[in-house]
């Protein structure tokens, strides 16, 4: 029996534009719901859904059968989704009613909602090992199917509250994707914590403003994109606010103390899907001298950062990032688990841990470009690039597989400047880099392709450059 699903102790749990639902309302419309185990090959059981109540009553329907959910992104493409849940062997698929003909063919069963026969249930919820598979980004990649506990989500929540003092009074806003693991985190929170979710379908910033306001959350996890976008608007916070958890890769430090300038409480986090979301933090009005750290490890969690023949580095020394914990996940169901050990993941993060015990994150290991022969830090030249050409509004570099280098040094510049080439950039780069760190394709764009939180979306960018 999961204990968190236990219908006792009543509370609003879930708000949206039409409805306000306790929790044992939500539990009751979720035993009436009858998934067709006999259509199921394996306990997988994907789930296309925006972020609405009837994504979270479907995902306790399916953890009512003793069955594994299996969140995907609606962004992505037909073939994608299909090769994704071929990768685990998951032949059936729930899906809003807008999504049935877009992904009618992603498995052999798809059924809609309102396809779905209905039951009256008492049952009790059946505990499987495994709580979730969650899809990584696959941003430079083939996504991985991560395998995570309910364990692990209990873990994640008992040091994250010894940290923030989670309570009931507390009210989510679901501003991130079910579908990620920092969206999905959010609902695992609120439940433990018999806490609101109010729901959100749209990640625009337009969106959450008008839900910062209709819904005065306590506590809103965003991405530096949608932080970016706030401080543009000078939104201040709303009255009840507590926590603004930034994660999603670095920020800007200008845009960080532009921020707290405007009165949000931010907490800057570290973490993946792998940790089963954040695994330490940092509170930039405690620390403002840390703006740059992704902070301490939360308790009961131990990082060690490693050399590349596996010594322990000390204080300050940069190497591997390591982290042991709890929460860290099963491991991939579909690829190489190399990475995992007994609670352990090894990020292929770059970093170091200062003094004080600040993690500073330098670099994602997949980023490094080796051209030949010589290994260019990517974010260094993207520092020079937006520091020192006043025409650059923003810079993205990044490696392509190469016949004659390995890898190609590519940049693509954003820009609206409608006189600029690559070659005027180029030729101003050779003042400021080696010749074999100045990039060999440069394309000049007025906005970077992004995903539906905000977020650069790699893949696209360098479609552009192959």
């Amino acid at each position: 029996m999961l204990d968190f699903l236990k219908p006792q102790n009543d509370w609003q749990f879930v708000i949206d534009n039409t409805s306000s639902l306790s929790f044992t309302e939500i539990l009751d419309r979720a035993k009436t719901i009858s998934i067709p185990k006999e259509l199921i090959r394996s306990d997988y059981v994907a789930l296309l859904c925006r972020n609405n109540k009837y994504f979270i009553e479907h995902l306790i329907a399916i953890w009512l059968e003793g069955l594994i959910p299996v969140p995907l992104n609606y962004q992505l493409k037909e073939k994608q989704i299909k090769e994704m849940l071929e990768s685990i062997d998951c032949n059936l698929a729930l899906v809003d009613t807008e999504f049935k003909k877009e992904f009618n063919s992603i498995c052999n069963s798809v059924l809609s909602f309102d396809e779905l026969e209905t039951k009256n249930s008492t049952q009790e919820i059946k505990r499987n090992e495994t709580a979730l598979v969650l899809f990584t980004s696959g941003s430079t990649s083939f996504p991985k199917a991560v395998s995570l506990s309910h364990n692990n989500f209990e873990s994640h929540f008992s040091s994250a509250n010894f940290e923030f003092l989670f309570s009931k009074a507390d009210n989510w806003l679901t501003s991130l994707p079910f579908y990620h693991i920092g969206g999905f985190a959010i609902i695992m929170r609120a439940l433990f914590s018999k806490a609101k979710l109010s729901l959100i379908d749209n990640f625009k910033i337009d969106a959450i403003i008008d839900s910062l306001i209709k819904y005065n959350p306590s506590h809103i996890s965003i991405v530096p994109t949608q932080l970016f976008y706030l401080v543009k608007n000078n939104i201040q916070p709303n009255t009840n606010h507590k926590i603004m958890f930034l994660g999603g890769g670095p920020c800007d430090e200008k845009l960080l103390k532009s921020a707290l300038q405007l009165g949000w409480n931010i907490v800057k986090v570290y973490g993946s899907t792998e940790t089963c979301s954040m695994v330490s933090s940092v509170n930039l009005r405690t620390f403002p001298n840390k703006l740059n750290s992704s902070g301490r490890m939360f308790s009961g969690n131990r990082i060690k950062i490693i050399s590349s023949t596996g010594k322990i580095l000390d204080q300050s020394e940069s190497g591997e990032i390591v982290i042991s914990s709890s929460a860290i996940a099963k491991g991939y169901l579909n690829s190489d688990n190399s990475a995992f050990g007994m609670n352990q993941y090894s990020t292929k993060d770059l970093g170091f841990i200062d003094e004080d015990g600040f993690l500073y994150i330098e670099m994602r290991r997949e980023d490094l470009i080796v051209t030949g022969g010589e290994n260019v830090n990517p974010a260094e030249i993207e520092m020079i690039v937006k520091k020192n050409l006043k025409y650059v509004d923003d810079c993205k570099v990044f490696g392509i597989n190469d016949l004659k280098w390995g890898q190609r040094i590519c940049a693509a510049v954003k820009s609206t400047d409608k006189d600029l080439d690559e070659t005027q950039i180029r030729e101003q780069l050779k003042a400021l880099l080696p010749s074999f760190k100045i990039p060999k394709s440069i394309k000049i764009l007025k906005e970077f392709p992004t995903n539906d939180m905000g977020k650069l979306n790699v893949n696209e960018l360098k479609n552009l450059f192959m």
